[in-house]
């Protein structure tokens, strides 16, 4: 038994250990791969940094070997630099074959040899990294004018290329223009080689803004080229069909003079004025043409309307005064200063209107629109004024009947006030208040006219009266049904007898509210039946 257990014990050691190291051996490949690739990617980056900046500094040298045949003051900087690319390249010699051995290390996975190149190769790599950094920092400048002069001038001739094509496709449509733009196109091309040209005898700098300068003005001219079609089109066909409208519309107008004068001068510097102020004279030119056509059509359709409704007109100015003169007549005395000046306006628009009817009817070139436009504003106004005339006496007619329909009301409560009024007790206020409304309202039957404030005070009297005479009819009424109620008791009753009596007295003297008070506390008090 104890024998198992010791081999039991054996082989669970030998597993857990075997276990351990191939724990320990993954480990291990995992580290060596991380490690290999780490240096892997190094190796790319280090053989690409210096593939790209030999060749960078190889044409950098290049241009300034260029430069210092005809600019002395480059020589200095080209040796200075030459003696740099010269020591990279001797370092690009001594790494090349660490490279090419790190390269086959990794991919026979030597992790111990890998480490030791890596280390060789990044040292050398620091200090080609140090040249290149300061090559950079002493060539930087040239190098950016001279890419930008490079990428300028072929943008510049490809955009004249293109150009070219263009303008010779368009050649039909551009008799004008045509040879002015294509000599304007040879300059350009010109002036772009002239530029480029100048990289090797001027300051780089100066050259770069010169062909930046000269780069905007081919895009301007790329502009002009695509607005050129149509300014040519629209100089010298579409105006002028335009300016042959106007003048059969009415060549005598001041403003067709100008129009014709403002194309001709279109026309005249179509191709020494720039493109954006031609632009500007045409649209400015469409807009007068457009107020102006807008004018004379409505000028020429209104004086077609009034010469072809003369008899409409004239029948309808004879139906507005016959309809005026009514009026005339059927509101009498009803601002008659008002009618009268109304009237006269009227008679002066028929006059105007038989001067205007002749010179049509004759043929008379001298009617302008100006006339015909004073005649319809005046009599569009005559007619405003005229309806408000109109208007203002309906208003007050209706005034009127409301005024005599409200009066109808008030005399029928009067009538109730005054057939009543001996139902008041005849104090002081009460006959002052009867008295007043009396006057006032028999001078209201003298009048064609109520004053306003009298009416105020005559309904503020006669309200007051209502409410009293209500107030003495009701309880009167109450006191007396009351009365009757129990009458059947003061046969019996001398106290009963005694009170309703003086409750009668009360009535007579006009006491009614105290006589139904008395009556209905003796009802309360003797817990009478009434029915």
């Amino acid at each position: 038994m104890e024998y198992k257990k010791i081999i039991i014990l054996t082989i669970s050691i030998l597993i857990f250990s075997f276990a351990l190291l191939l724990e320990g051996f993954l480990i291990y490949l995992t580290i060596r791969k991380t490690k290999l690739s780490y240096f892997n990617e190094h190796l790319k980056k280090w053989s690409q940094t210096i593939k790209s900046s030999n060749y960078n500094n190889s044409a950098t040298i290049d241009r300034f070997r260029t430069l210092s045949t005809t600019m002395t003051n480059y020589l200095d900087l080209k040796n200075r630099l030459n003696n740099m690319y010269s020591k990279m390249c001797d370092l690009t010699k001594e790494i090349n074959p660490l490279l090419q051995n790190l390269h086959e290390t990794i991919t026979k996975y030597n992790l111990n040899e890998a480490k030791t190149l890596h280390k060789k190769a990044s040292n050398i790599f620091k200090d080609y990294n140090n040249l290149n950094q300061q090559f950079s920092g002493l060539s930087d400048s040239l190098n950016k004018h001279w890419n930008t002069i490079e990428v300028v001038a072929v943008n510049a001739y490809e955009v004249i290329k293109t150009l070219e094509q263009i303008i010779n496709e368009s050649k039909d449509k551009l008799p004008i223009s045509y040879n002015s733009l294509i000599n304007e196109l040879k300059e350009l091309r010109k002036k772009t080689s002239y530029l480029e040209a100048q990289r090797s005898s001027k300051a780089i700098q100066d050259v770069s803004k010169d062909l930046n300068e000269h780069d905007r003005k081919v895009r301007i001219f790329a502009e002009k080229v695509s607005h050129l079609v149509n300014m040519e089109w629209l100089s010298f066909n579409y105006l002028p069909e335009c300016l042959n409208q106007i003048k059969q519309l009415d060549q005598s107008n001041a403003n067709y003079t100008k129009l014709n004068g403002d194309l001709v001068k279109i026309q005249d510097d179509f191709i020494k004025e720039t493109y954006q102020t031609t632009i500007s004279k045409i649209r400015a030119w469409l807009y007068h043409y457009s107020v102006l056509t807008s004018q004379l059509k409505t000028k020429q359709e209104l004086s077609n309307f009034i010469g072809n409704n003369i008899s409409l007109i004239d029948q309808n100015l004879n139906k507005i005064e016959l309809i005026a003169n009514n009026f005339v007549l059927i509101t009498d005395e009803y601002k008659q200063n008002e009618k009268t000046q109304i009237i006269a306006n009227f008679v002066n628009l028929k006059q105007d209107f038989a001067k205007i009817k002749t010179a049509l009817t004759n043929g008379d070139a001298n009617v302008s629109y100006l006339d015909i436009d004073a005649f319809i504003n005046s009599m569009i106004d005559w007619i405003n004024k005229f309806n408000y005339l109109i208007k203002q006496y309906n208003d007050a007619e209706e005034s009127k009947r409301y005024q005599q329909y409200y009066l109808n009301i008030l005399r029928i409560w009067y009538l109730y006030v005054i057939s009543n009024k001996d139902l008041l007790e005849m104090n002081s206020t009460n006959e002052k208040a009867i008295t007043q409304l009396i006057n006032l309202n028999e001078s209201f039957t003298l009048k064609s006219t109520i004053d306003e404030n009298q009416l105020t005070i005559f309904t503020d009297r006669l309200l007051e009266l209502c409410k009293l005479v209500y107030y003495a009819q009701t309880y009167k009424f109450m006191a007396l049904d009351l009365i009757n109620s129990i009458s059947i008791y003061r046969l019996n009753n001398e106290d009963i007898d005694s009170l309703i009596k003086i409750s009668l007295e009360k009535i007579q003297n006009k006491q009614y509210k105290d006589a139904f008070q008395l009556i209905k506390d003796l009802i309360r008090r003797e817990k009478l039946d009434v029915h």
